[in-house]
């Protein structure tokens, strides 16, 4: 079967994320070239199996998906600190690549 251009973006900037950084759902459907389309990037990020560096991506406050809790532990393995609430503390970890961060 083949895979929609969107998908394949979204699975293309989601393998870009650095160590130690995150994207959320949302940003990361915009750089995909489709604001709003958060929801989408979530249910592919959902159905990944593996195949992407899903465990990257939070919800716009920094939430881990729920009923998995190893994406903590793999993004503190990484690096990424996460705030007294239990959110990955964005102001450190956000990967911002159109301020040119690099990857």
């Amino acid at each position: 079967m083949k895979q929609s251009p969107l998908k394949s973006k979204i699975y293309t900037i989601t393998n870009d994320i650095p160590r130690g950084r995150v994207l959320t759902y949302g940003m990361l459907a915009a750089l995909a070239g489709s604001p709003g389309a958060s929801r989408y990037a979530a249910r592919v990020m959902m159905l990944s199996e593996g195949k992407i560096n899903s465990h990257r991506v939070v919800n716009s406050a920094g939430r881990t998906a729920p009923g998995w809790p190893e994406q903590r532990v793999m993004l503190e393995s990484e690096g990424v600190t996460f705030k007294s609430n239990g959110n990955v503390d964005l102001k450190q970890h956000l990967w911002q690549p159109n301020r040119g961060e690099k990857i």
